[in-house]
């Protein structure tokens, strides 16, 4: 290929794009590039034998044993998990009743449930771990008695409150769209034909509403997981994942700080896969009812 003909492909390719298409995707790559750069960052030091991020380290796979062989780690990360998949199904399940409740309501008693669902949304997080901690010590008190067992303390069971009072009120946010895709007749109507309130809720309106509530159960796997501040005030002596991280950031060696780098590029790694198994559900879903019709 000449000169010539060189500068001409090359006009030519110019002329094909647009100034506003190269603008839009190089602010795209830009966002993608804030995004996640810190996690591959994180990633690539999973595997580095530093106590913070620096290019003096050896490559190492010693961070992924000592994650497995901390027995403080694996203590915080089984209390998780329980705390997590307890609080996550205690808010989906309410969640999603309260949600079946205002939709089914009046125009004015709906709107004051929606808004003072909507208080618990926008609510400052350590406002509410602070209000759940006062709660539990008055609750402690002799005079507390009618509200909690005098032997009743900090722990597992505070954390999980707080974590469900947190949840709910996002379920609820999840489940109410789905909701008003449905049609509000067929319940009355299932009931009209014999069924029971129950049945009705179970046969008609559960399975049209079973995609949010997946969806709300796993955000709420994700809140529940990530939060902090509500599970430092109310945790006792339960330790989690979150309150071990902030512990071994401030006070953790070498070898605690590499295991979180690397139970966080493990999570990364489970939280991608799912992800990914999950648009492929979707998506043979779709094909198989699109096949149908």
């Amino acid at each position: 290929m000449d000169t010539k003909t060189r500068t001409t492909a090359i006009s030519e390719w110019f002329k094909k794009v647009s100034p506003k298409k190269v603008l839009a995707r190089s602010y795209l790559a830009l966002v993608l590039l804030i995004l996640y750069a810190p996690i591959f960052y994180m990633v690539f030091f999973s595997f580095m034998d530093v106590r913070f991020m620096g290019m003096d380290g050896n490559f190492t796979f010693d961070n992924y044993r000592f994650m497995f062989n901390d027995p403080t780690l694996r203590r915080a990360l089984r209390n998780t998990l329980i705390i997590t998949l307890t609080s996550a199904t205690i808010a989906t399940i309410l969640g999603t009743l309260g949600a079946i409740g205002i939709f089914y309501m009046n125009r004015n008693p709906k709107r004051v449930m929606l808004f003072g669902n909507q208080i618990n949304v926008v609510n400052p997080e350590v406002v509410t771990a602070m209000g759940l901690f006062l709660f539990f010590t008055v609750a402690f008190m002799p005079l507390g008695d009618l509200i909690l067992p005098h032997n009743f303390a900090f722990g597992f069971v505070t954390i999980i409150i707080g974590h469900v009072a947190l949840c709910t009120p996002f379920v609820v946010l999840n489940i109410l769209p789905r909701l008003r895709r449905i049609n509000p007749n067929n319940y009355e109507a299932a009931l009209d034909l014999g069924a029971s309130p129950f049945h009705a809720l179970r046969r008609v309106i559960i399975p049209e509403i079973f995609p949010a509530m997946l969806g709300a159960f796993v955000l709420s796997i994700t809140l529940s997981l990530d939060d902090f501040l509500i599970t430092r005030f109310n945790s006792g002596v339960v330790e989690t994942l979150s309150l071990y991280i902030y512990s071994a950031a401030r006070f953790g060696n070498a070898e605690t700080m590499g295991a979180i780098r690397a139970l966080a590029t493990v999570m990364f790694v489970g939280a991608i896969s799912i992800i990914a198994i999950g648009t492929l559900a979707q998506n043979r879903l779709a094909r198989s009812k699109f096949k149908k019709t």
